[in-house]
């Protein structure tokens, strides 16, 4: 008994150990998409570049390094060092120098540079609408409106040259007897 709960225990263990595993690893399609402006790489950056995209693309997509919110350039020595220890990493130790010069430019330069651009943008965006117009509101009670229009009462048709016809009451015979009272 106590064996068949020890492999059920280890089953459900490495069961779980392998779900974890696929759901901390996000797939190409799970991770944002984050696209470097390949035009504002100086060109003697160019071929670090080069080596980045190839070689941690073989493992992750790019937006995992773009998306890494890194702050401090040393911490991709620790990164690169790691990623080189993965099993079926290709990055070599030739490698890895220019793979760091480019992220440690893209996190000293490139990455404020964008930040910079994007808070200058806002700012300009929010300068732009202060001088658009406001939009429409709805007035005020206290503010004097025009009084609603209101149709005139129809006026009585004008006299007309001939006299209204008069009638003359009924003549006694076309007027209907009424029943007598009932006696109680």
């Amino acid at each position: 008994m106590t064996t068949e709960f020890t492999r059920l225990r280890m089953k459900l263990s490495f069961l779980l150990l392998a779900l974890a595993a696929l759901l901390g690893c996000g797939s190409p399609s799970t991770q944002a998409t984050i696209y470097i402006d390949e035009k504002k790489i100086p060109d003697d950056m160019r071929s670090d570049y080069e080596s980045f995209a190839v070689n941690c693309s073989k493992c992750h997509s790019l937006a995992r390094a773009f998306n890494a919110n890194v702050t401090d350039p040393s911490h991709w020595d620790l990164y690169v060092a790691r990623m080189m220890r993965t099993a079926g990493s290709s990055i070599s130790p030739a490698e890895k120098p220019h793979i760091l010069r480019f992220l440690h430019w893209y996190t000293e330069k490139y990455e404020p540079a964008e930040k910079a651009a994007g808070a200058a943008k806002e700012i300009a965006d929010e300068n732009s609408s202060e001088q658009s117009p406001a939009p429409a509101t709805k007035p005020r009670a206290s503010e004097s409106m025009p009084a609603p229009a209101v149709a005139a009462p129809e006026a009585p048709p004008p006299p007309s040259a001939a006299p209204a016809p008069v009638s003359e009451p009924p003549h006694a015979s076309e007027v209907p007897a009424t029943p007598p009272a009932e006696d109680q």
